[in-house]
């Protein structure tokens, strides 16, 4: 069942206020709707999570939950909410406060105006139950069951109440207090508005009864006993008046004639157990009587050969053929002889032939006549044929026995299923027969007569008031069933198929679907319920799973009309937690009944124990106070503490010891175990129950039938030794109710189970050891002198006890119930004795028990705390921890790479900081942690906070030893600044080590979680972006901190060595690629992965110093017009990507647009590693310096010039797969196009980078995807970058002075920025677009032989393989987000929508299209196979969807889904809909990012988003593009004219809100630092 964290009032501080319910995309509840528990008086928080696409379509809550006026079931009505603005989810809130079951449902409007409703969800409240006018949660309910016809006379209730009050009973169960029926079955009710006239002495009159039974109720409320009665809505008794009158109301075969061929077979089974007796199958089976194997082998040949066969019951099922189609031939002869009456005898008939004329399918044929032809009148040969349509179908089939043959073959066709169907019910029902007979004939020892026939009737003859009769289904239950079908419904044959077990006493009731259905039926039941919930505080529901849920539902809401404050219980056995769910949302039940004689060995009870108790001892807080973060705005960095996510539990249980229907223990067990199925049933946390005899040790189960008896009325004074033990039992199970004894542990050791009951905030616990006694044939004396641990110290010994029975046989006595006689035994000296001894440890705590003698059936209660040591820590814990402020305080001192070595750190980087001293720590059966700082052990923490798994392995290793505690604080630097923080943590886990050790992973989350969240609190609101430090949204913090995994200070990967450069301070700052792959050595720094990701990781988040750093370390080891792909710290870069230096100019632009630099970054200067391009491998140390604006000229230069050259140390020493072409780079200028063109077949220069390395499939040196030519992505980069650089040229020429460039050639001609820009924007969208329309294909330069896709742009232009060009790949998208203005808008809106639907996965995106024939969408790098095309992972960009892409597709779609012309952001529909869609493609990246252990996002995943094990768990870009998308989203301008396919003016946008301080957007660099002063002062503090 769906339950929130429930707390009990001992622990109000944590109280949840508020339970989260999120709906699906469908408009569904969560977990399909099954239902929940809302804490009283709390409220319920509804939501939609943004990106859910039911957050435009004007969402809208409904409930029935009565916010003023009184309750009715379909009246529905709203809760208002706020208007949806993308920003945050969508959300209403209903205050709780009435108990009852309530439904909810969210309603949504469509585009075309149509309302729609979702799935209706339903929560439960509680009722508040007063005892003694105090409050009395449902979890303390101790019940007891009395069998009301032995109560006697009203005026002896008393006593009843009194003993049931002494025994520490809160209530009483009664089953029915109605006139019982003929059988006197406590469950066989003649009249249910009827009140038994036993109960009283004098006749009295219906309401002088309920007057009685209220007045004695009265009592015993005022003297904390409630009252529960049964209701029984299946059933009433074989005898009840009212049958006659109204037989409508059940299952008679007048009115459902489906079950006559079960009453003639149930007839049948009665004729023949008179034939048995009567000796007439003696002479030829053998068969005389039935009490034995043989005899039964004799009577299934009786049934088989006889019985069965005389029945004929497929009569019943099946259309007679013969006469059939003997009418069939008649109607065809007719036809011929006397044609005009033919046709007045069926006047459509030729209409209706010509429907059917052209239908020569027999399938088809057969499928008409099926289901339009037959008409079923359930009886024999009740099935018919309508002649008319049968005519129309076969009657123009050609000649007569031509139609007639084909008639009959369809009729057979019809009828085979049929026949098979009624063999299967018939061998059904022979062996439900022999299987009755066997048990209640021959194992019960119970022969057959003429009043007990070897199987019980099905139906009962019921005379009706005009003198006729009919037969009646009596009611019963079925093994295994759904509980939810109705057994004698037209669809079931249970009874045909003997499948029930039957009550011969009870007809089962028919209510129908409505109550219009049985209007008699359904008043009367109200009337019997409402009367029920007049008298008594709760209600039973007797039988419910054979219950219509509508009916018991309807009733329900009557009763709770009556009294709204109802408990409910119910005796539901589905088989099917979910069904169990289904009925309990349904129907507000309060209380599943649960039995604890039910188990057969001590190991089942346990698990029964733990399965129906409360939370795991020293489970993890659930939820953190404010106080552990003080976050500023009032931002949530993780889930707000006062909601609570709903999770799958247990249903909620009424746990009996022993049930009226339940054999007891000295029936199936021994005597003694009596004591200790009590204790354990009362130390378990839910509501517990007992049965009237137990505690007298009735030794056998109570007769509900024939019992004549009555209860034994006790003296004030007098105890058995059951009852005294019962009080004790009772008083302590309130008590840890009241108390807050919410945790529960139970182990279970050979015949001992040890219950521990713990309360969370003060950390007392009540143990009970209980020895079981199942073998009653034997008992056992345990002792154990090795001793048994406690972990607590043992305050308080309750008591040691045993049951000791007298062996004697029970005093019969015909009017009174007797039990055996007992006494109680106890030690009476409960700390010096010689069964036990308590041992202390050398601190003097007392945290041993020795037995020296530990008999079945005994039970040892105590009560234990922490040792005194442990108080003063757990104080310090609980109170000082919340309210220390001291964290903060210690982290402003410290900076960012602090903070990446404090919170992260993987294996390779710690053992690189540590010089191969330390790693990440290991954790047994787990392996070791991803970090090695904190957030290593966060999400762990995290999932079993969320699944209570305090058996993970981090618990465990935290239970065995303090190494976790050592490991983090001996890791921490022991200098300043760092030593504040050890200090700070030493101050928290000393104490914590004093603690006993279940108690310690407990306490080391809240540590740990204090560190974590104040870090990232501070983090946020002290080194990010405002954007993201004023938004509650947990997944973009967790983006943003991705910066902090990846940028960092490597000691052994600095982005530039300081000995190579005269930076004005050392550039220690590098990203990495990926952990834990890409994280140190000359493997870290990539210059196209550090460019992708720099305005995501760096620029977005506010980190400009760190930023410029990194741009600048690049700028200087620029060569050939390029940047180095891999940097290898200067020492030895590698120049072989194309378009990393294009993503470096893009990063400067979006650097000098987002930063309050501005314009200035062009006139840094940069120290120049190698300032020429002559031939030498290593850098110089520089003396030569350039400008950015110089650096960026040089590139644009050499690309114009014509980039060709051959990789330094070209061959084995720097790529050992590459072929010999391979090594020469290439890179020019398009004079026609304007486009950058390059690479070759044997290289590969963009990031789809993967070189063949396998032999055995001979794609060795064989790059996947060359993609040379103009890459489009290239293309759209140098657009970008071109047109801002003629707009500064144009505008700040201070800036950029180089406006023209020279053409290579002999005349070298000018060339100006301006021309170069519009030259790209020319030619583009007809090189690259692929038209939908192959009519338009003359208008663009498109080979329709290679064409695969259309509606999209090429992959590239002008590759040496003509039909990779017309490959859809993701790299559109880039070129659509950086550079919009080349693309029409129509276009790019059919590529993206094309894109989506072919490319899109639920984390990444396809590299390439499904429908291309090299699409291989899963990589194994691993594998040497021999297939080409996968074998080494040559498929790497081939098919897996990889992350970072999709980033650019959301920009892509904000670019060209937003209007050209909106006057106001704020509440437009076009914007509110695509900050929703861009969510609801991010979704599952929320998901994913807040469960990962990296707590990033993989670099790729294989097909459909599964994990692909050789990607990097976490990856720079991966994280980086999601950061820019969202970053556009949050700064959507308010026009977007130049998408619109105008031409751009080429102005500088001015700086973006990402970081304090900003200067008007538009105004100049120098009106920038006049009105904020230098750079140096209003950018994000340097670090490092």
């Amino acid at each position: 069942f769906v339950i929130p964290f429930r707390c009990k009032r001992s622990d109000l501080p944590l109280m949840p206020s508020r339970v989260l319910v999120s709906f699906d995309d469908n408009g569904s509840p969560p977990f399909g709707g099954c239902g929940f528990i809302a804490s009283r008086y709390s409220s319920i928080l509804f939501t939609l999570k943004k990106g859910n696409p039911l957050c435009v379509k004007n969402p809208q809550l409904f409930t029935n939950f009565p916010l003023t006026q009184t309750f009715q079931r379909e009246k529905m009505q709203q809760i208002p909410s706020e208007k949806y603005t993308g920003d945050k989810d969508w959300s209403c809130v209903l205050p709780v406060n009435r108990a009852g079951t309530f439904d909810y449902v969210l309603v949504w409007t469509e585009e075309d105006g149509t309302q729609v409703k979702g799935a209706v969800g339903h929560f439960v409240v509680d009722p508040s139950l007063l005892v003694k006018s105090a409050p009395l949660q449902v979890t303390g309910v101790c019940m007891q069951t009395v069998l009301t016809k032995c109560l006697g006379k009203i005026e002896n209730w008393e006593h009843h109440f009194r003993l049931a009050s002494r025994l520490g009973y809160n209530m009483l169960h009664f089953t029915p207090i109605q006139e019982l029926g003929a059988s006197n079955s406590a469950y066989s009710i003649y009249h249910q508005l009827k009140i038994a006239d036993s109960i009283f002495s004098s006749p009295m009159g219906e309401e002088e009864k309920e007057a009685e039974i209220l007045k004695i109720f009265e009592y015993g409320k005022s003297i904390g006993v409630l009252t529960l009665g049964d209701i029984v809505l299946n059933h009433t008794a074989d005898n009840s008046s009212w049958i006659s009158e109204h037989p409508e109301a059940t299952y008679n075969v007048d009115d459902c004639p489906h079950l006559r061929p079960a009453l003639e077979l149930d007839l049948a089974l009665a004729q023949l157990s008179k034939d048995i007796l009567a000796g007439k199958f003696v002479s030829q089976y053998g068969l005389e009587t039935i009490s034995c194997e043989e005899h039964l082998g004799k009577l299934r040949q009786v049934l088989e050969e006889v019985l069965f066969p005389s029945l004929k019951l497929w009569e019943f099922f099946v259309i007679d053929v013969p006469n059939a189609v003997k009418q069939f031939r008649l109607l065809l002869e007719e036809r011929l002889a006397s044609p005009g009456q033919f046709s007045e005898k069926f006047p459509n008939l030729q209409e209706e032939a010509q429907r059917y004329a052209g239908i020569t399918d027999a399938t088809e044929i057969s499928q008409i006549l099926f289901k339009k032809g037959i008409v079923e009148t359930y009886g024999r040969n009740g099935l018919q044929v309508d002649m008319s349509l049968a005519l129309a179908l076969f009657g123009s089939m050609g000649a007569l026995e031509h139609s007639v043959t084909l008639f009959s073959h369809h009729l057979d066709v019809f009828n085979l299923p049929r026949y098979l169907a009624i063999k299967d019910h018939v061998s059904c029902a022979i062996d439900s027969i022999i299987n009755t007979v066997r048990y209640e004939i021959i194992q019960l020892q119970k022969p057959i007569s003429e009043e007990r026939p070897f199987v019980w009737p099905y139906f009962r003859k019921i005379v009706k008031t005009d003198g006729t009769h009919t037969y009646s289904a009596c009611n019963g239950w079925i093994w295994g069933s759904n509980s939810t079908d109705d057994f004698a419904a037209p669809t079931s044959f249970a009874y045909l198929r003997r499948e029930v077990v039957i009550w011969g006493d009870t007809i089962k009731l028919r209510f129908g679907s409505e109550p219009s259905d049985s209007p008699w039926l359904w008043e009367h039941m109200k009337k019997y319920v409402e009367s029920t919930a007049k008298l008594f505080d709760g209600v039973r529901l007797d039988n419910c799973h054979s219950t219509p849920l509508h009916v018991a539902r309807y009733l329900l809401d009557a009763a709770r009309v009556i009294k709204p404050e109802l408990y409910v219980v119910a005796e539901l056995f589905s088989g099917s937690e979910d069904t169990d769910r289904i009925y309990i949302s349904k129907l507000g039940i309060n209380s599943l009944i649960r039995e604890a004689m039910h188990p057969h060995d001590p190991a089942a009870l346990s698990s029964m124990c733990y399965r129906w108790g409360g939370s795991p001892v020293a489970s993890l807080v659930h939820h953190y106070p404010a106080s552990y973060s003080s976050f500023k705005n009032n931002t949530c960095l993780i889930p707000d503490r006062d909601v609570t996510s709903l999770s799958l539990k247990t249903p909620p249980a009424l746990f009996f010891d022993c049930t009226h229907d339940n054999d007891t223990p000295t029936t199936t067990r021994h005597p003694s175990d009596s004591l200790p199925n009590a204790a354990l049933v009362a130390m378990t946390c839910c509501s517990i129950g007992s049965t009237r005899g137990y505690d007298e040790l009735v030794p056998e189960k109570i007769d509900l039938v024939n019992e004549k008896r009555f209860y034994k009325i006790f003296g004030d004074d007098e105890n058995s030794g059951m009852m005294k033990a019962r009080k004790v039992l009772n008083e302590l199970h309130v008590r840890l109710e009241v108390e807050g004894f919410s945790e529960q542990y139970t182990h279970q050791d050979g015949e001992l189970i040890t219950i521990q009951r713990h309360n969370p905030n003060t950390h007392k616990a009540v143990i009970a050891i209980c020895h079981t006694a199942f073998d009653k044939n034997r008992v056992s004396h345990y002792s154990n002198r090795a001793g048994m641990k406690i972990g607590l110290d043992v305050s308080k010994v309750i008591g040691f006890f045993w049951l000791k029975a007298s062996h004697d046989p029970v005093v019969e006595d015909s009017t009174i119930i007797n039990g055996l006689s007992s006494s109680l035994e106890e030690v009476q000296d409960l700390y010096s004795n010689e069964y036990y001894r308590i041992n202390s440890d050398n601190n003097g705590v007392r945290n041993e028990i020795e037995f020296f003698n530990f008999p079945s059936g005994s039970v040892f209660i105590f009560e234990s705390e922490p040792p005194v040591e442990s108080s003063s820590a757990i104080q310090k814990l609980n109170v000082d921890l919340k309210a220390d402020s001291n964290l903060t305080k210690i982290f402003a001192g410290l900076t960012l790479p602090d903070f990446q070595y404090l919170l992260y750190s993987c294996e390779a980087e710690e053992r690189s900081w540590s010089k191969g001293k330390r790693g990440t720590y290991h954790l047994d059966n787990h392996g070791n942690l991803v970090y090695a700082g904190i957030v290593g052990v966060v999400p762990l923490l995290d999932r079993i906070r969320n699944t209570d798994d305090l058996g993970h392995s981090l618990c465990d290793n935290l239970r065995r030893g303090d190494w976790l505690m050592d490991y983090t604080v001996s890791r921490i630097p022991n200098v300043y600044p760092y030593l504040a923080l050890q200090n700070w943590l030493n101050s928290y886990f000393t104490p914590l080590k004093t603690l006993p050790r279940h108690y310690i992973p407990r306490y080391f989350d809240m540590v740990i979680m204090k560190y974590y969240l104040t870090a990232c609190n501070f983090i946020a609101t002290n080194h990010m972006a405002s954007w993201i430090s004023g938004s509650p949204d947990q997944c973009l913090h967790l983006l943003s901190r991705v910066s902090l995994q990846m940028v960092g200070i490597e000691k052994n990967a600095p982005l530039i060595a300081p000995q190579l450069a005269n930076f004005p301070k050392p550039l220690f700052y590098s990203m990495a690629a990926g952990l834990p792959h890409f994280s140190t050595g000359f493997m870290r720094s990539w210059g196209r992965d550090t460019m992708i990701s720099l305005r995501g990781l760096m620029m977005t988040t506010g980190r400009f110093s760190e930023a410029e750093d990194l741009l600048l370390g690049f700028a200087s080891s620029v060569r050939h017009g390029l940047i180095p792909n891999l940097l290898d710290s200067g020492h030895n870069p590698r120049y072989n990507a194309r378009d990393a230096t294009w993503w470096f100019l893009q990063s400067v632009k979006d650097y000098c647009t987002l930063s309050t630099d501005g314009l200035e970054f062009l006139l840094k200067p940069v120290p120049r590693l190698f300032p020429w391009d002559t031939y030498y491998s290593q850098p110089i140390k520089p003396t030569e310096t350039s400008t950015v604006a110089q650096i960026i000229k040089l590139i644009l230069e050499r690309h114009i010039a014509g980039i060709s050259f051959r990789e330094r140390n070209a061959g084995q020493a720097i790529d050992s797969k590459m072929q010999d072409q391979g090594f020469n780079v290439t890179a020019c200028f398009d004079r026609v196009t304007g486009f950058i063109v390059g690479g070759n077949q044997l290289n590969c220069g963009t990031w789809m980078d993967k070189m063949g390395e396998s032999y055995r499939a001979h794609n060795y040196g064989v790059p996947a995807t060359p993609r040379d030519g103009a890459a489009i992505e290239i293309t759209g980069l140098l657009k970008s970058v071109v047109h801002w650089l003629a707009g500064i040229t144009k505008d700040y020429p201070k800036y950029f002075p180089y406006s023209h460039f020279l053409l290579p050639g002999i005349q070298k001609i000018p060339f100006s920025l301006s021309q170069w820009d519009i030259l790209i924007s020319q030619n583009f969208e007809k090189r690259f677009w692929v038209p939908s329309d192959p009519s338009e294909d003359t208008n663009y330069y498109v080979n329709p032989k290679l064409i695969n896709q259309r509606g999209i742009y090429k992959d590239t232009c002008g590759s040496q393989t003509e039909w990779a060009d017309y490959q859809l790949r993701p790299n559109i998208c880039v070129a659509m987000a950086v550079a919009p203005e080349l693309f029409n808008p129509q276009h790019a809106r059919e590529a993206l929508d094309v894109i989506e639907k072919c490319l899109l996965g639920p984390l990444g995106m396809k590299t390439l299209d499904p429908s291309d024939m090299r699409y291989r969408p899963d990589y194994e790098n691993s594998i040497d196979s021999d297939d080409f095309f996968t074998s080494k992972g040559w498929n790497y960009h081939n098919g897996p969807e990889w992350v970072w892409p999709l980033g650019f597709f959301l920009r892509a779609k904000i670019n060209f889904s937003t209007p050209k012309q909106i006057r106001s952001l704020k509440d437009n529909p076009v914007i509110i809909k695509l900050k929703n869609d861009v969510h609801r493609y991010l979704r599952c990246h929320r998901e994913h990012i807040e469960s990962s252990l990296w707590q990033g996002l993989p670099e790729l995943t294989n097909a459909n988003g599964r994990e692909c094990p050789h990607s990097c768990p976490t990856q720079a870009w991966s994280a980086a593009t999601l950061l820019d998308a969202l970053y556009d989203l949050q700064h959507i301008k308010a026009s977007r004219s130049s998408i619109g396919g105008k031409k751009e003016t080429g102005g500088i946008p001015g700086a973006r809100d990402v970081s304090p301080g900003r200067a008007p957007r538009n105004s100049p660099p120098e009106a920038r630092r006049k009105k904020t002063g230098s750079p140096t002062v209003i950018r994000n503090a340097r670090t490092g």
